[in-house]
């Protein structure tokens, strides 16, 4: 890929279109002719990107990088201002882990007011965005973290919403007021008593998507309910701290 090209995929997160690649001095026959070698791939129609060796990567995380691009080439492929970013395409760029979440189609939420639905395989979601819920992550507009953990959340197992609550208490902050609000405004969302459970549950102390699926399974099989990240201390300062103290034993 040419300096120009390169420049302009870069601030996309590897992303760039057809037109991006003509304007920076690639022919329509190079084009075809780097997608057959497969030095480039077809990410969407009229979308593309360099050819990445993920191998040294978890899985998950290789999911995660296959979705951001997905996502960014679905955000270019659409008039700006028509739609944000959300539900779980969102926590990709917000960081977040996606643990049992499905990333088999973008997520956004529309802001011109059209119908919602499956579009060209991407699903819009209709939902009243105040400006308050939007932000600005990895150069595209989608929905604030908690709004994102929220949305996602009514759409999920309990086990992967707790996961997803725990982040984003963890990674962010996030305040009471602002779960409050969110939580008014999904009461009557399907699957919200799921999001609202995991809220009551959350915890942002669990430092791992394991800790949050372990309290969880603790909870389910009614084990004792823990006290996380406890540190122990002597006379000589700390000893050492443990991911969960049960007190009573």
């Amino acid at each position: 890929m040419n300096p120009q090209l390169k420049l302009v995929a870069e601030q996309q997160s590897g992303v760039f279109s057809r037109q991006q690649a003509i304007a920076g001095g690639y022919t329509p026959g190079q084009i075809r002719r780097r997608l057959a070698d497969g030095r480039w791939v077809r990410i969407r129609h009229g979308q593309y990107g360099e050819r990445l060796d993920l191998s040294a990567l978890p899985p998950w995380e290789q999911a995660r990088q296959h979705h951001r691009r997905l996502v960014h080439a679905v955000m270019q492929s659409w008039r700006a201002g028509a739609i944000a970013v959300s539900h779980q395409s969102a926590l990709a760029l917000h960081g977040l882990p996606l643990w049992g979440l499905d990333l088999g189609q973008v997520h956004v939420t529309r802001l011109d007011e059209r119908a919602g639905g499956v579009i060209a395989g991407v699903r819009h979601h209709v939902g009243q965005l105040a400006p308050v819920d939007l932000i600005e992550a990895d150069g595209l507009v989608t929905t604030t973290v908690a709004r994102g953990a929220l949305e996602t959340a009514c759409t999920a197992s309990f086990e992967a919403a707790v996961v997803i609550v725990d982040a984003a208490l963890r990674q962010h902050t996030i305040t009471p007021e602002e779960l409050s609000r969110l939580l008014g405004v999904i009461e009557y969302w399907p699957g919200s008593a799921t999001a609202r459970a995991a809220v009551d549950f959350g915890d942002g102390r669990s430092e791992s998507v394991g800790e949050s699926r372990l309290r969880v399974l603790m909870h389910t099989y009614g084990l004792p309910t823990p006290v996380p990240q406890v540190e122990f201390h002597d006379a000589d300062g700390l000893i050492g701290r443990v991911d969960y103290y049960f007190p009573r034993y």
